[in-house]
């Protein structure tokens, strides 16, 4: 039934979550794996789903570029067959 619904245009994502507590906010950092397509090898998301409207990022985590509103990051986005995947 579930192969229904599967889309060849995208791929299976894998993601290693690790959650935690600082500050008393809950934060995710999601770390792509393989198999993956390159523009996900080595991407880590940190993720805060916070309502207040100063974020506060944890002093300990490097952060490279702000990515909350850049739909190139949404998992569906990431999921997305390139078209060197796709031609094989």
């Amino acid at each position: 039934m579930l192969q229904k619904t599967i889309d060849p245009n995208h791929l299976t994502v894998y993601v290693k979550r690790r959650s935690f507590i600082w500050r008393h906010r809950y934060y995710r950092l999601d770390m792509y794996e393989e198999p993956c397509e390159e523009r996900c090898r080595g991407l880590i998301l940190l993720i805060n789903r916070s309502s207040d409207e100063d974020h506060i990022l944890p002093d300990f985590i490097p952060i490279e570029k702000e990515v909350t509103h850049d739909s190139n990051y949404s998992m569906y986005n990431l999921s997305g067959k390139s078209k060197q995947s796709s031609e094989n």
